[in-house]
Order: structure tokens, then sequence, then C-alpha cells
């Protein structure tokens, strides 16, 4: 799946809606299948649309307990703790995330933005030049 920008606010949801299509696509079976995670899981959705960082990140970790081994949800409370200016924690989330599924573009874009956050731009550059050969396309990731 393609990641773009979306330069105007308005469409920043729709990137952010797109991107989130694409990292529930790659849930495992067992997070698929257990309805209490998915409720809650929604939950925590809902929770960062709404900028609810911390009761988010909350959830996220509650469903990390329950299903240690999916990367998924280590990109996504890693997200979070970015939101919440938690850089070393969004890294060692994004860190576990890619030690679960390595190489994923998905979660490199996110670990890359953290690293230019924390002004480290040869990381940053690392992560974004394995999200451009598996995603041509994503012109974020040049």
């Amino acid at each position: 799946m393609a990641l773009f920008f979306y330069p105007m606010k308005e469409s920043r949801f729709l990137f952010w809606f797109t991107l989130t299509l694409a990292l529930l696509a790659g849930l495992s079976p067992g997070l698929r299948a257990a309805a209490d995670d998915q409720a809650q899981f929604k939950r925590a959705q809902e929770l960062e649309t709404q900028k609810k960082y911390p009761e988010a990140e909350a959830i996220y970790a509650k469903l990390i307990d329950a299903n240690p081994k999916e990367p998924t949800l280590y990109t996504l409370r890693g997200w979070v703790r970015h939101l919440q200016k938690n850089e070393q924690g969004a890294l060692a989330d994004l860190d576990l995330a890619d030690m679960i599924k390595p190489k994923d573009p998905a979660i490199l874009f996110r670990r890359g933005q953290v690293h230019r956050t924390l002004d480290d731009p040869r990381k940053a550059a690392q992560d974004f030049t394995v999200v451009a050969v598996a995603d041509p396309k994503n012109s974020r990731a040049r």
C-alpha cells in the first residue's frame, strides 16, 4: 500500500486513515479473532483521533500484553508515544515492531519520522531509504 503526503489539513485524515488500514491489513489472525481485542483496538483508534493519547497508549499497552508478538500494536503505541513527545518510548516500541517484522515499510516510515524529530538524519535516512526502495512512489520517504 502506498503512503502519500497530504499537505492540506483536511486531507491528513485520509493519510492517517489509509496508513491505519494498511496496518490493519497486516494484523495477525490471533488479534483479528478476539472480539474484545477488536473492540479495544477500535476504541484506541477513536481516542487517538480525539487526541486522547494517554488513554490510547494505555489500551495499546493492554493489547500488547495480550498479543506480545503483534508488531502493529507496537507500531501504533510507538506513534502515540511520539505524538506525546515521548521519543525514546516511541523508538523502543518501533524497534520492537521492527524486530518482530523486519523491514516493514509502515514501521520504518514512522521510526524514520521519530529519528528526524530527534535530529538524527543518518538513522532517519536509513529507515526512509528502506521505505523508498520498498515503495518507490512514497515521496515522503525520499
